[in-house]
């Protein structure tokens, strides 16, 4: 039972399944991943980025590209798509849909290819 379990986690067969462990994967990378953190200790001066504060905030985003997961469905081969300007990540469903996943749950949305 345990290792039906593990499988299932590990090897989504349904595509509910894979799209419950997608949302997972996406939900621990935004809410673990350094981004969207502002280094900057004065807001009004945003337009000013010292040489440390500018290393520190392009090592935090390549870290963050490196460490995007890969989506369950189609057999998990298939890595999200980051977009570090709106801190989201997309990825496809294995259903013909699309679906958006952002820090800020507001801008979260699912998308549907139609015949065309």
């Amino acid at each position: 039972m345990l290792f039906a379990g593990f499988v299932r986690l590990h090897v989504p067969i349904q595509p509910a399944d894979a799209v419950a462990c997608s949302e997972a994967r996406a939900r621990e990378f935004l809410r673990t991943a350094p981004i969207g953190y502002n280094f900057r200790e004065d807001e009004s001066q945003e337009w000013y980025s010292s040489p440390a504060t500018v290393a520190v905030e392009e090592e935090a985003l390549r870290i963050a590209h490196a460490a995007v997961p890969y989506a369950c469905a189609d057999w998990g081969l298939r890595r999200m798509r980051f977009d570090p300007y709106r801190t989201c990540l997309e990825y496809e469903d294995g259903l013909g849909g699309t679906l958006l996943k952002c820090v800020d749950a507001s801008e979260d949305r699912y998308t549907v290819e139609g015949p065309g």
